[in-house]
């Protein structure tokens, strides 16, 4: 696999050589990949199938550049950027195309996305969050070709904001023995404190949803202070809603019957 040089570091000659082999053997790995792939779709082995030749070199390139934390929006032909980068490897190629239902035989989907759809997994065995920013993180790609843009600018957003706003930056898993940290650890603060809750979802959950009292203490004390009233502004709409209801259903009461002429 292609071995991701940092920008900074200085190469010999003889490393610059051992980069350009290493690049030229996985871009042909990556061609011949393809077009085995070709002949297996072609003779009914497999039923379907989207290849990357072509495209090896401008993916190897664009590899080089690729960070731990950043994120790839794709769409089908990006095989050899995956290979590149160390998240996909040629047998887990070949699994997505036969479909096969085993995530550690395509750790992609298990066999349940379209061929040539590439996503890393954010989550553990466990359903825990993995550090994103400790991996390059690949969004499972989408059909419609226009659909890559605007999820590329999501995603951009959403990094955007992550970086620059402390109270998300997910702690440093490494800790020295006897200190208190780690994910875990955060996470038991975090519930300890409450939830970072929108303005909306602070409402609904301090309007009677069990087990958020302490939400609806923090609103009342905000209210004390001259903060707006979410509270009341949700009790407010929620009235609006239930008197809009009963207007549909005594105007649907007093409407004709299906089939049936108004007299």
């Amino acid at each position: 696999m292609a071995r991701k040089t940092d920008l900074t570091e200085e190469l010999t000659l003889e490393e610059v050589k051992q980069e350009i082999l290493r690049d030229y053997e996985l871009c042909v790995l990556s061609r011949e990949a393809s077009l085995l792939g070709r002949k297996e779709v072609l003779g009914g082995k497999a039923k379907f199938g989207i290849f990357g030749d072509g495209k090896e070199l401008a993916q190897v390139c664009m590899a080089k550049q690729f960070r731990n934390g950043d994120w790839r929006s794709g769409y089908y032909r990006d095989m050899t950027f995956m290979f590149a980068i160390g998240e996909l490897t040629v047998q887990q190629w070949f699994a997505q195309l036969y479909a096969h239902a085993d995530v550690n035989a395509d750790p992609s989907s298990a066999g349940r996305s379209m061929n040539g759809h590439f996503a890393t997994r954010s989550l553990d065995d466990h359903g825990e969050w993995k550090d994103l920013m400790a991996q390059p993180n690949s969004a499972p790609d989408i059909s419609p070709t226009a659909g890559q843009m605007p999820r590329l600018l999501g995603l951009a957003q959403a990094s955007k904001v992550f970086r620059n706003n402390p109270a998300l930056q997910p702690p440093h898993t490494a800790h020295r023995p006897g200190q208190r940290g780690g994910l875990r650890h955060h996470r038991r603060r975090q519930h300890q404190r409450g939830p970072l809750l929108g303005d909306h979802e602070r409402g609904l959950r301090a309007a009677g949803a069990p087990g958020h009292e302490r939400v609806g203490r923090r609103l009342g004390h905000q209210r004390q202070q001259g903060a707006p009233d979410h509270q009341g502004q949700h009790q407010q709409g929620a009235r609006g809603l239930r008197e809009r209801r009963r207007r549909a259903t005594a105007c649907a009461s007093t409407a004709p019957r299906a089939g049936t002429m108004p007299t």
